[in-house]
């Protein structure tokens, strides 16, 4: 099931796209961006496919229902391409980045797959329409390492166009 997000704004780009994972310290799970939309927010719809042999812990802030969860942004990030280097999204101001610590988090059992949505403020970071970026997610062994933020993996999708 799709959710629709309702915006008085009109959609620029809505985009549909199976996409094959990199992983660093995270071997054997792939990430898939669904779809992305650019409204007053950006919010991209992935699959996580969990195809390694361990369980991992994915930060969430909520769930729109028992199958899609709200990934936090404090452990979702967008990367761009710098010459041949993929580098950390700048922010669009010089506030430090941050919010309330990970408290909850959605258990991926080795070989599940779930749906996760992640939504975040268009002028956030200093990125143009089109450009191509990838999504970077934090993920944890454990409670005890998200609740620290240490300790975590980071799972990479494949780039795509910024709606």
């Amino acid at each position: 099931m799709r959710r629709r997000y309702s915006q008085t704004t009109v959609i620029f780009l809505l985009c549909t796209t199976v996409l094959s994972a990199q992983t660093s310290r995270a071997p054997g799970t792939m990430v898939q961006v669904q779809s992305s939309q650019r409204v007053t927010r950006v919010y991209v719809s992935v699959q996580i496919d969990n195809t390694s042999s361990k369980e991992m812990l994915i930060p969430v802030c909520g769930s729109l229902d028992e199958q899609e969860f709200l990934c936090s942004p404090l452990a979702a990030s967008f990367e761009v391409r710098v010459h041949d280097k993929w580098l950390p999204a700048k922010a669009n101001c010089d506030c430090p980045m941050g919010g309330l610590p990970l408290a909850k988090g959605k258990w991926l059992g080795a070989g599940e797959s779930a749906h996760f949505t992640l939504s975040l403020p268009v002028n956030l970071f200093k990125l143009t329409k089109g450009q191509s970026v990838r999504l970077r997610l934090d993920v944890y062994p454990n409670e005890g390492a998200m609740n620290r933020m240490r300790g975590s993996s980071q799972l990479y999708s494949e780039p795509f166009p910024l709606p």
